[in-house]
């Protein structure tokens, strides 16, 4: 965000503070998915079948966010999202039967989708207030979250179990919600800018929700399945498993919280090129080695090759001739990656092994930039 005044800072705290909050609850997640999996006893493809449901609860909530959004107001629903993300977490933690954690797992994805289309909505308002791209600056807050939380959380492990790890990270979030309840209180139906008529939007930015979808599937696999093969094929234990999330999302809040500046300076279609590239290189890298470090390397590649990507994608739907449906589609497209991406990868890992599922995702990444640079050329 630059440059930078106090005036700036007040109106972007609170979008990046929610964005923070939500980031954080899925580093949360991260570093709980080794002892559900272990508690379920369920194998990869069983378990990313279970995974399904947190993509479908997402789907059906954000099919709905916009109408709500526009009723009640981006802060009101952030605040109720909310509250069902954190009490969906307590009960994944300790569920040891399948179909109520399914259940559970329908609840955290619905919550957390919801959750997420409001604070896009919010963060356009702030965007429009402020004057200044700072989509990505607000967007790198989620990594930072997922980083802190995922750290925290390996370290928690130390000295608490598996529940009493998540409760702690809960309580720390609902206080820090707290001190953005105000602001999104006033957030009324005035920063409800998500739009209704989607189906009327250009092909462009359907092409670009298409590769929306492709890029969150690709996300989705390093939270869902990097912990599981830190700790089975690389045999980490269980704190320093989580730190392969954490390492992703500390160089994705970075190349996040650094985008603005350089997508000020480089062309969007070179930076898009330069993220695909080394997303894949990362991936390809975690999945050709044995080392740890270098694992954990590869994954923190991944997440600076991936953190402009969604971000871009904002931006050009932001600049179509109705930017609000159009980055409603995006974002709930992209989302429904998190749908299909889980049990595909789970079926994939289980006919091969989880190494070759993630060079398979680095060869996504890279199609997905260069499907970008070559729609883009093409609309000039």
């Amino acid at each position: 965000m630059s440059p930078v005044s106090p005036r700036r800072l007040v109106l972007w705290l609170p979008a990046a503070t929610a964005f923070f909050i939500n980031g954080a609850m899925y580093g949360a997640w991260a570093t709980q998915v080794p002892l559900a999996k272990l508690r379920l006893g369920a194998d990869d493809a069983a378990f990313g079948q279970l995974l399904l449901f947190m993509g479908l609860g997402a789907i059906s909530a954000m099919a709905a966010s916009g109408r709500l959004i526009l009723r009640f107001g981006a802060g009101r629903l952030i605040a109720i999202s909310f509250a069902v993300f954190l009490v969906s977490l307590l009960a994944l933690v300790v569920l040891s039967e399948r179909l109520p954690f399914a259940a559970a797992l329908f609840l955290f994805g619905a919550s957390g989708g919801m959750m997420d289309v409001a604070m896009n909505a919010f963060a356009a308002e702030t965007e429009a207030r402020i004057g200044l791209p700072v989509m990505s600056s607000i967007h790198g807050m989620w990594s930072v979250g997922g980083l802190a939380s995922a750290g925290l959380g390996g370290l928690l492990f130390l000295f608490l179990p598996g529940p009493g790890q998540a409760l702690a990270i809960c309580a720390i979030l609902f206080l820090l919600f707290l001190s953005i309840r105000r602001p999104l209180r006033a957030a009324g139906p005035a920063a409800a800018t998500v739009g209704a008529r989607t189906w009327h939007l250009p092909g462009l930015i359907w092409a670009v929700a298409a590769l929306a979808f492709l890029c969150f599937s690709a996300e989705g696999s390093v939270r869902d399945w990097s912990a599981i093969y830190l700790g089975t094929a690389l045999a980490a234990p269980l704190g320093k498993a989580a730190w392969g999330y954490a390492a992703y999302s500390a160089c994705m809040g970075a190349g996040r919280l650094s985008g603005d500046w350089i997508r000020h300076r480089v062309r969007e279609t070179s930076v898009m090129l330069g993220c695909g590239v080394l997303a894949a290189a990362g991936f390809a890298l975690a999945a050709s080695t044995t080392v740890y470090p270098i694992a954990i390397a590869g994954f923190a590649l991944v997440g600076i090759g991936l953190s402009n990507i969604v971000p871009i994608f904002v931006s050009v739907a932001g600049r179509s001739r109705s930017p609000a449906a159009a980055i409603s589609i995006v974002v709930t497209l992209g989302y429904a990656g998190y749908l299909i991406s889980p049990p595909a990868l789970g079926a994939l890992a289980g006919a091969t092994s989880l190494a070759v599922m993630f060079a398979a995702v680095g060869s996504v990444a890279l199609f997905v930039s260069v499907a970008f640079v070559v729609i883009s050329s093409r609309r000039r």
